[in-house]
């Protein structure tokens, strides 16, 4: 839910995670990558030959276009949040954390942290000018300072 909170409650639990890990204790968590090809982008209509589930398909596009729309006016201009979700399923019913890999290392560093390693949808480790426009979200692996 690390991604579902405000940006001075994400901050705060950075803030008790570091207080409450040892020495040598690993934070591990995934975040919405704001870079992502799809980051910020409204529902799509899926399709189906049934009768029934395309119905059903519908009502729920309509659902999440207006929860994106919604929410969409909810978000401030610039900064780490963007409305809706990539996550298949949801209902871009809430606001929802989006930061790319070089502001999550500043915010790590802030709050003490050492960022390890940041890996991508597929598992894969990223370097610093990989490509991670195709990841919805990234895992990031820290060490407290």
């Amino acid at each position: 839910m690390f991604d579902a909170v405000s940006h001075e409650d994400r901050l705060r639990i950075l803030a008790e995670a570091r207080r409450v890990l040892s020495a040598d204790g690993l934070l591990m968590f995934s975040a919405h990558n704001r870079r992502s090809r799809t980051a910020g982008k409204p529902p799509r209509l899926a399709y189906s030959r049934n009768p029934i589930a395309q119905a059903r398909y519908v009502l729920e596009y309509l659902k999440r276009t207006r929860n994106h729309l919604r929410v969409g006016r909810l978000q401030p201009p610039r900064g780490g949040v963007r409305a809706g979700s990539t996550t298949l399923g949801t209902t871009y019913a809430l606001l929802h954390y989006y930061i790319d890999r070089d502001k999550q290392r500043r915010q790590l560093e802030a709050g003490g942290f050492r960022l390890l390693d940041v890996f991508d949808s597929d598992g894969r480790s990223l370097g610093e000018s990989d490509d991670d426009a195709s990841s919805p979200s990234l895992l990031y692996v820290a060490a407290r300072k």
